[in-house]
C-alpha cells in the first residue's frame, strides 16, 4: 500500500515539473493509479452497499480478524484516492467505496452484539488490527472534515 501511495504522490509531483521525460513518467504513473481506482470502484466494494448487508459485513470482519492484508488494501485505497485529483464521476463512484469502508470500520455488527471492528479486534487481542482500524478511521474522519 505504501508503494502505491508513493507512486501516486510521485506522479503528481512529476506532473508539476517541466521535463518531457518526467511528464511521460507522470502520465504512466497516473494511468496505473487511475486503473487501480477504476478496478476498485468496479469491484464488489464499489457496487454492493454494505451498510444494508450486515451478513456480508460480518463475513468481511471475519476475514479482517484473520489477516491484516485486507485492511492494508483498504487503507491504500483511501490514501491513493486522497492524493489524486478525481473528477466528478470518479469521485461519485469512489464515494460508494468510501461509504462501504466506513460501514466496515465504523458500523455496528448486529450479529456480534452491535460491536464494531475495533471492539472485535480489541476483544481478540489483535493489536495490529486495532492500529490499522484506527488509521483507517482517522483517514475517514479527515475526509469528512474536508467535505
Amino acid at each position: 500500500p505504501e508503494k502505491l501511495v508513493e507512486a501516486a504522490q510521485r506522479g503528481i509531483s512529476i506532473a508539476q515539473r517541466t521535463g518531457t521525460t518526467k511528464r511521460s513518467e507522470a502520465r504512466r504513473l497516473q494511468s496505473v493509479v487511475a486503473s487501480f481506482i477504476h478496478k476498485v470502484t468496479n469491484s464488489p466494494l464499489g457496487e454492493v452497499e454494505l451498510d444494508a448487508e450486515p451478513a456480508i459485513r460480518d463475513f468481511i470482519v471475519d476475514l479482517m480478524l484473520k489477516s491484516t492484508g485486507l485492511i492494508m488494501s483498504m487503507r491504500a485505497v483511501l490514501e491513493v484516492a486522497e492524493v489524486l485529483d478525481l473528477d466528478e464521476s470518479e469521485r461519485a463512484s469512489f464515494d460508494v467505496v468510501r461509504d462501504n469502508i466506513k460501514a466496515l470500520f465504523e458500523g455496528k455488527l448486529p450479529r456480534r452484539a452491535n460491536r464494531t471492528v475495533l471492539h472485535e479486534a480489541a476483544r481478540d487481542g489483535a493489536e495490529r488490527l486495532v492500529q490499522l482500524t484506527m488509521l483507517v478511521r482517522v483517514k475517514l474522519a479527515e475526509r469528512e472534515a474536508l467535505e
